[in-house]
């Protein structure tokens, strides 16, 4: 039966990449999301020559955290640096909503600003020592970044993201044929 299902698997193409689905995907469930959080956080978004504040970050963990962001996904093309669009202020907001996050966030910066990187390369390298030594502490902020990055409209014009029509339309993104194997499964799970 696994074997039916590779070649049937096998046979369904995909007219949209991996990556752009994902880039889609995570920017339609994070706009929505992300717009009560953004509007009930006092985020400022730096802008070059402004001077701004963190509320749970100091400046030096906001200026390091900065330039990690900007690692962790850097400009590329017509995509912003995570750094460069003001996502730490977007994490300084988590921050100080969900003060269980902060250790592990001050963890990573405590590291980076121990190893003091010069260059892009060094940070690069402390960055994947924290990856590799503290696997958890770093997808925390990779998610936080993620959230912040692809929430942002900056970006979210840059990838063309459109907000939905109020009208309820097939995607021309996905074939939803392509869940039809999941629906006749059925319940796999208990109702409680």
């Amino acid at each position: 039966m696994a074997t039916q299902r590779k070649k049937k698997s096998s046979k369904t193409k995909s007219s949209v990449s991996r990556r752009k689905f994902m880039q889609s995907a995570i920017a339609a469930s994070v706009a929505t999301s992300a717009a009560g959080v953004l509007s009930q956080t006092s985020t400022v978004v730096a802008h070059p020559g402004h001077e701004s504040t963190f509320s749970v970050l100091s400046a030096e963990q906001g200026n390091t955290l900065t330039a990690v962001l900007n690692r962790l996904v850097p400009a590329k093309d017509k995509m912003p640096g995570a750094g460069d669009v003001g996502i730490a202020h977007f994490i300084d907001g988590v921050l100080g909503d969900a003060p269980h996050l902060r250790q592990p966030i001050f963890d990573v910066l405590g590291e980076v600003q121990v190893s003091q990187p010069t260059s892009d390369a060094e940070l690069d390298n402390v960055l994947g020592r924290i990856q590799r030594d503290k696997e958890e502490t770093f997808l925390m902020l990779l998610d936080a970044t993620y959230t912040g990055y692809y929430s942002n409209p900056e970006v979210l014009q840059a990838i063309g993201w459109v907000p939905p029509a109020d009208e309820v339309r097939d995607s021309e993104f996905f074939d939803v044929a392509l869940l039809d194997e999941v629906r006749h499964r059925g319940q796999k799970y208990r109702s409680v």
